[in-house]
């Protein structure tokens, strides 16, 4: 049992010196922190106005329970009758979250905690942007650490992230500094993948940003 708990031990300190796991992990606690003083006295779900009470638990809801019933039939329900005569299901909701792979780590929740699981889900989308551009700064601005971390939390924490892409387009959040760093990964060393794949996620959580982000990278490459 000692060993065991040795190699646990070493893998976690392993794991915490790496200073790509570090930005992550502290951008994360910080996030959960700046929130924690509405979630604590709502049972750790957000109260937000706007879209997000309006919207995200409805649509997300929807999405999990849909999810799991293809899981459990083989059936995927294209079409939804829970709002009136009812819509496209796949149709109203690839334009919110239905093919964005962060969606389906929250259907990994589960479903009595899944208002708390969208608060936490949240902040990790804040979190990982962050965590790209502490990259992107780091490894292809060749920035020092301390100003990469400060990029990082400027990044996921901005006024762009918070009061505009929070909701419906937090994932387009997390993914656009890897966007950038297939560009800067291509026009430095000639390699076309992490473009390619910084483009998929990109069309993945969102396709009317992608049309927007490949006219941005146009002036980006150039300039």
């Amino acid at each position: 049992m000692k060993k065991v708990l040795d190699k646990i031990k070493k893998f976690f300190t392993n794991l915490y010196a790496n200073e790509y796991f570090k930005a992550f992990l502290w951008i994360y606690l910080v996030g959960l922190f700046c929130f924690a003083t509405r979630a604590a006295f709502n049972y750790f779900t957000l109260p937000m106005g706007g879209d997000y009470t309006l919207q995200t638990y409805a649509f997300y809801a929807q999405g999990y329970n849909i999810f799991w019933e293809f899981v459990k039939t083989g059936e995927m329900p294209l079409y939804d009758f829970s709002n009136f005569l009812g819509a496209n299901y796949l149709g109203t909701q690839s334009f919110y979250y239905v093919f964005s792979p962060l969606f389906y780590l929250l259907c990994l929740c589960p479903k009595p905690l899944l208002y708390q699981g969208i608060f936490f889900h949240m902040v990790f989308k804040f979190a990982l942007g962050g965590f790209f551009m502490y990259i992107l700064l780091r490894k292809y601005f060749k920035v020092s650490s301390k100003m990469s971390w400060l990029g990082g939390f400027i990044y996921a924490f901005s006024g762009w992230s918070l009061f505009y892409v929070w909701f419906h387009f937090g994932d387009v959040m997390a993914f656009f500094p890897l966007f950038i760093m297939g560009f800067e990964k291509c026009l430095k060393e000639r390699k076309g993948w992490l473009l390619a794949l910084g483009l998929f996620l990109c069309g993945l959580a969102n396709y009317f940003f992608l049309v927007n982000f490949i006219i941005f990278g146009i002036f980006y490459a150039l300039y």
